[in-house]
């Protein structure tokens, strides 16, 4: 007995064993849809994070046990689950979802079926970001969102852009879109360290957040959206998702690569009729560049031609003195000075107009590369990525790099307690070019130079870029049409006035949640924002704008903090009305630290450094504020249909008289 036993005992155990072995195998099969097959399905697992995608064929394979249940879905279609049997196949037809509820992302990232959402949110997806080619975040949400407006401060390479979301809400405080990233507000502000109508192009510092990173864009729009952001959201909110890696998604590198191309648009018409000159006692006359003059309807291009016999010169066109060398050579045109048709070589004058300005610019190039790599274990999904992006403007020796590294993660470290995060550093290098209505600025010296002379000193544009013969003389002066006054030469601005910026800027946060049960859930989320923007504008001895050389240094620390603090729920109250509400607080510090340094007076010129200067002058200044809020939203829905919306606000700031004294 003891024996027959033992041996039924080992072969009940043979049966398990191989009972337990033949139950994990590979299934097969093709996903498809009433048109063919569907690639790109996700086949996971039910209740774990293993998965696979279809192929372009909607092919798949999976190692599965017995039992499973596989889940099939595609966004658009039904979702489907099927139990693996006997069979190793499995073949699934995807239909559409009739059903399918579209959700978007509210205030501090809440997700709500848009149709319960009671104002203005529209989404654009990460896709439609990187696919618009553009560099700039803000400048890729041009034409995809209605009441949206995206100015761009110049085109600049590295020029920033504004962001209005239905215009104006304010004649003198800042009406631009809140900017949030994750939950934590972000600083997107434009500094301008010169003059208003001076100084170069600047960037707003969204531009330091790579597009490749970006999950989607929601953007609240009116009162009823931003209510519960205070006064800060008052010109609207962009609320901003980064990549953190999908559940069931395998470990995978990504790869991609980008070029765009710039041309200038458009350029103004300029007279090419007549000289540069003026009437002298009622009969329009040449007067050259040696006479300083800017007059430019002087005699008819067509009645005149080139002459080199210093002889030949008449004092109502300039000073002779300023006019020649030692050796009787016209210093402002190798081709000689101008005189009337039939009293020089024959050699027609020229009109340097396409030279002066059409040639001047150049096809601007940005070339961007990406890196990704994502994936996700049972209860963590991840992401790093860093990105290259290298941009030549259309105008010479003006440049735009960028470089970012991003990482996010989640874990859910079990039912109720999970964890999120993202973390992102760029270094941002520009060379800049002097701009707006200053006698340095570009387009000034470029638009106001008469036909007949030619800015290159007939190099030619290419050749005038990097070469001193077109804009100096031997001795180091300016080479302009005004006799080295006036505006400065286009090609000397481009040299001798170099804006240098660099930037360095980490930004995140980190954010976790512990859900007691639906209707009780709180929620951290700390941010951290710190950009340090070190800029030098420098002018060669001889700039019009600083006759003598100057240096002008500025050094930017910009700190802040944003925290929210929440509790959230969400649930039935009755087979009819439903319930959700959010509680929170946030607190919020802005540091900036600026340090400026100006030195006057080169002490010799091609050295253009502050030691070298004669006179320097500096200061210091801090700017900083805080503020703190709470606010609740609370929403009672009815038979899916109708839905009640509450929301209310209190902000304490630093900035009012007394801290203690509430915003009304």
């Amino acid at each position: 007995m003891k024996t027959k036993f033992s041996g039924i005992l080992t072969l009940l155990l043979a049966f398990v064993v191989q009972f337990t072995f033949a139950q994990e195998k590979t299934i097969t099969g093709t996903v498809s849809e009433d048109s063919g097959p569907l690639p790109g399905v996700s086949v996971v697992i039910k209740g774990t994070s293993t998965g696979t995608e279809t192929d372009f064929d909607g092919n798949y394979s999976i190692t599965a046990n017995t039992g499973d249940v596989l889940i099939f879905s595609f966004v658009g279609m039904a979702t489907q689950e099927k139990v693996v049997g006997d069979s190793n196949t499995i073949n699934v037809v995807l239909v559409a979802d009739n059903v399918l509820e579209e959700v978007v992302v509210t205030a501090y990232g809440i997700k709500k079926e848009k149709r319960s959402v009671g104002y203005a949110v529209q989404e654009v997806g990460g896709d439609e970001i990187v696919n618009s080619g553009a560099s700039n975040v803000l400048d890729a949400l041009s034409g995809k969102s209605s009441g949206v407006q995206i100015t761009r401060s110049s085109g600049s390479a590295g020029g920033g852009s504004r962001i209005l979301i239905r215009g104006a809400t304010s004649m003198v405080g800042n009406n631009q879109a809140l900017i949030i990233i994750d939950g934590v507000r972000s600083n997107n502000e434009t500094l301008n360290a010169q003059a208003n109508t001076a100084g170069t192009a600047q960037s707003n510092r969204l531009m330091d957040l790579n597009s490749e990173d970006i999950e989607n864009i929601s953007v609240l729009k009116g009162a009823a959206a931003t209510a519960i952001y205070g006064t800060a959201g008052s010109g609207g909110v962009i609320l901003i998702t980064t990549k953190k890696g999908a559940a069931g998604q395998k470990f995978q590198v990504s790869v991609s690569s980008q070029v765009a191309f710039d041309e200038i648009s458009q350029q103004i018409a300029l007279q090419s009729r007549y000289a540069q000159g003026r009437l002298v006692g009622g009969v329009p006359t040449w007067r050259g560049p040696e006479t300083g003059e800017s007059g430019s309807w002087g005699p008819a291009l067509a009645d005149l031609e080139y002459s080199t016999d210093p002889n030949a010169y008449d004092s109502a066109n300039g000073d002779f003195a300023d006019a020649f060398d030692n050796e009787g050579n016209y210093l402002w045109d190798n081709n000689g000075f101008l005189v009337g048709r039939g009293l020089g070589n024959g050699q027609p004058a020229n009109n340097y107009n396409k030279i002066n300005s059409e040639d001047f610019y150049q096809t601007g190039v940005s070339i961007t590369n990406n890196i990704g790599i994502s994936g996700s274990t049972e209860n963590m999904t991840y992401r790093f990525s860093a990105s290259d992006l290298k941009q030549e403007g259309i105008v010479p020796n003006e440049t735009y790099d960028r470089r970012t590294f991003n990482l996010g993660a989640t874990l859910k470290a079990n039912d109720k307690l999970s964890f999120e995060t993202a973390m992102n550093y760029t270094r941002s290098d520009y060379n800049r070019i002097q701009q707006g209505s200053n006698t340095s600025g570009l387009l000034l010296g470029l638009y106001r130079t008469p036909a007949t002379f030619d800015n290159t000193n007939g190099l030619g544009a290419d050749a005038a870029v990097d070469n001193r013969l077109a804009y100096e003389f031997a001795d180091r002066s300016q080479r302009n049409y005004r006799g080295g006054g006036g505006y400065d030469n286009p090609y000397w601005v481009i040299n001798n006035a170099p804006g240098d910026e660099e930037v360095h800027r980490f930004f995140g946060n980190f954010k976790t949640n512990y859900a007691l049960n639906n209707w009780v859930n709180f929620g951290l989320n700390v941010g951290v924002d710190v950009t340090t923007d070190k800029r030098k504008q420098s002018f060669e001895v001889g700039s019009r704008t600083n006759p003598t050389g100057r240096i002008i240094i500025d050094e930017y620390l910009t700190r802040q903090s944003d925290v929210n603090l929440f509790v959230t729920g969400d649930g039935d109250i009755t087979d009819d009305f439903s319930f959700n509400y959010l509680l929170g607080a946030n607190w919020f510090s802005f540091v900036r630290d600026r340090t400026n340094a100006v030195g006057i007076g080169l002490l010799f010129p091609g050295f253009m450094d502050i030691s070298n200067t004669t006179t320097v002058t500096s200061f210091e200044d801090v700017n900083r504020y805080r503020s703190m809020g709470v606010f609740m939203n609370a929403q009672v829905g009815w038979k899916n249909m109708l839905y009640l919306n509450f929301s209310a606000r209190q902000d304490y700031d630093s900035r009012l008289r007394d801290p203690a004294r509430p915003l009304n």
